[in-house]
């Protein structure tokens, strides 16, 4: 039983750095992928002053939504569990 075990582990420690090379592997690649995509859609979005203003405009609205709803939200369920809230 103990051999069974070692040859285990012995097959873990030789396929282990490989899966572990394959998932960089393919990180980066997404990560490439997801670059390419976003100068794209940075490049679609500057073409005209229109596509800025529309850019500022969701921007602003993002922002507006985040600091008047889900921060204040945040900040109550934080303070509720004690795990982010450092009472000073």
């Amino acid at each position: 039983m103990l051999d069974l075990f070692k040859q285990a582990k012995n097959i873990l420690n030789a396929v282990l750095p490989l899966t572990i090379l394959l998932i960089a592997v393919l990180t980066t690649w997404g990560l490439v992928k997801w670059g390419k995509r976003i100068s794209e859609a940075f490049k679609g979005l500057f073409e005209s002053p229109e596509r800025i203003i529309f850019l500022l405009i969701v921007a602003a609205l993002f922002l507006w939504i985040y600091f008047k709803y889900i921060n204040p939200l945040l900040q109550t369920l934080w303070r509720k569990k004690g795990t982010f809230y450092i009472n000073k």
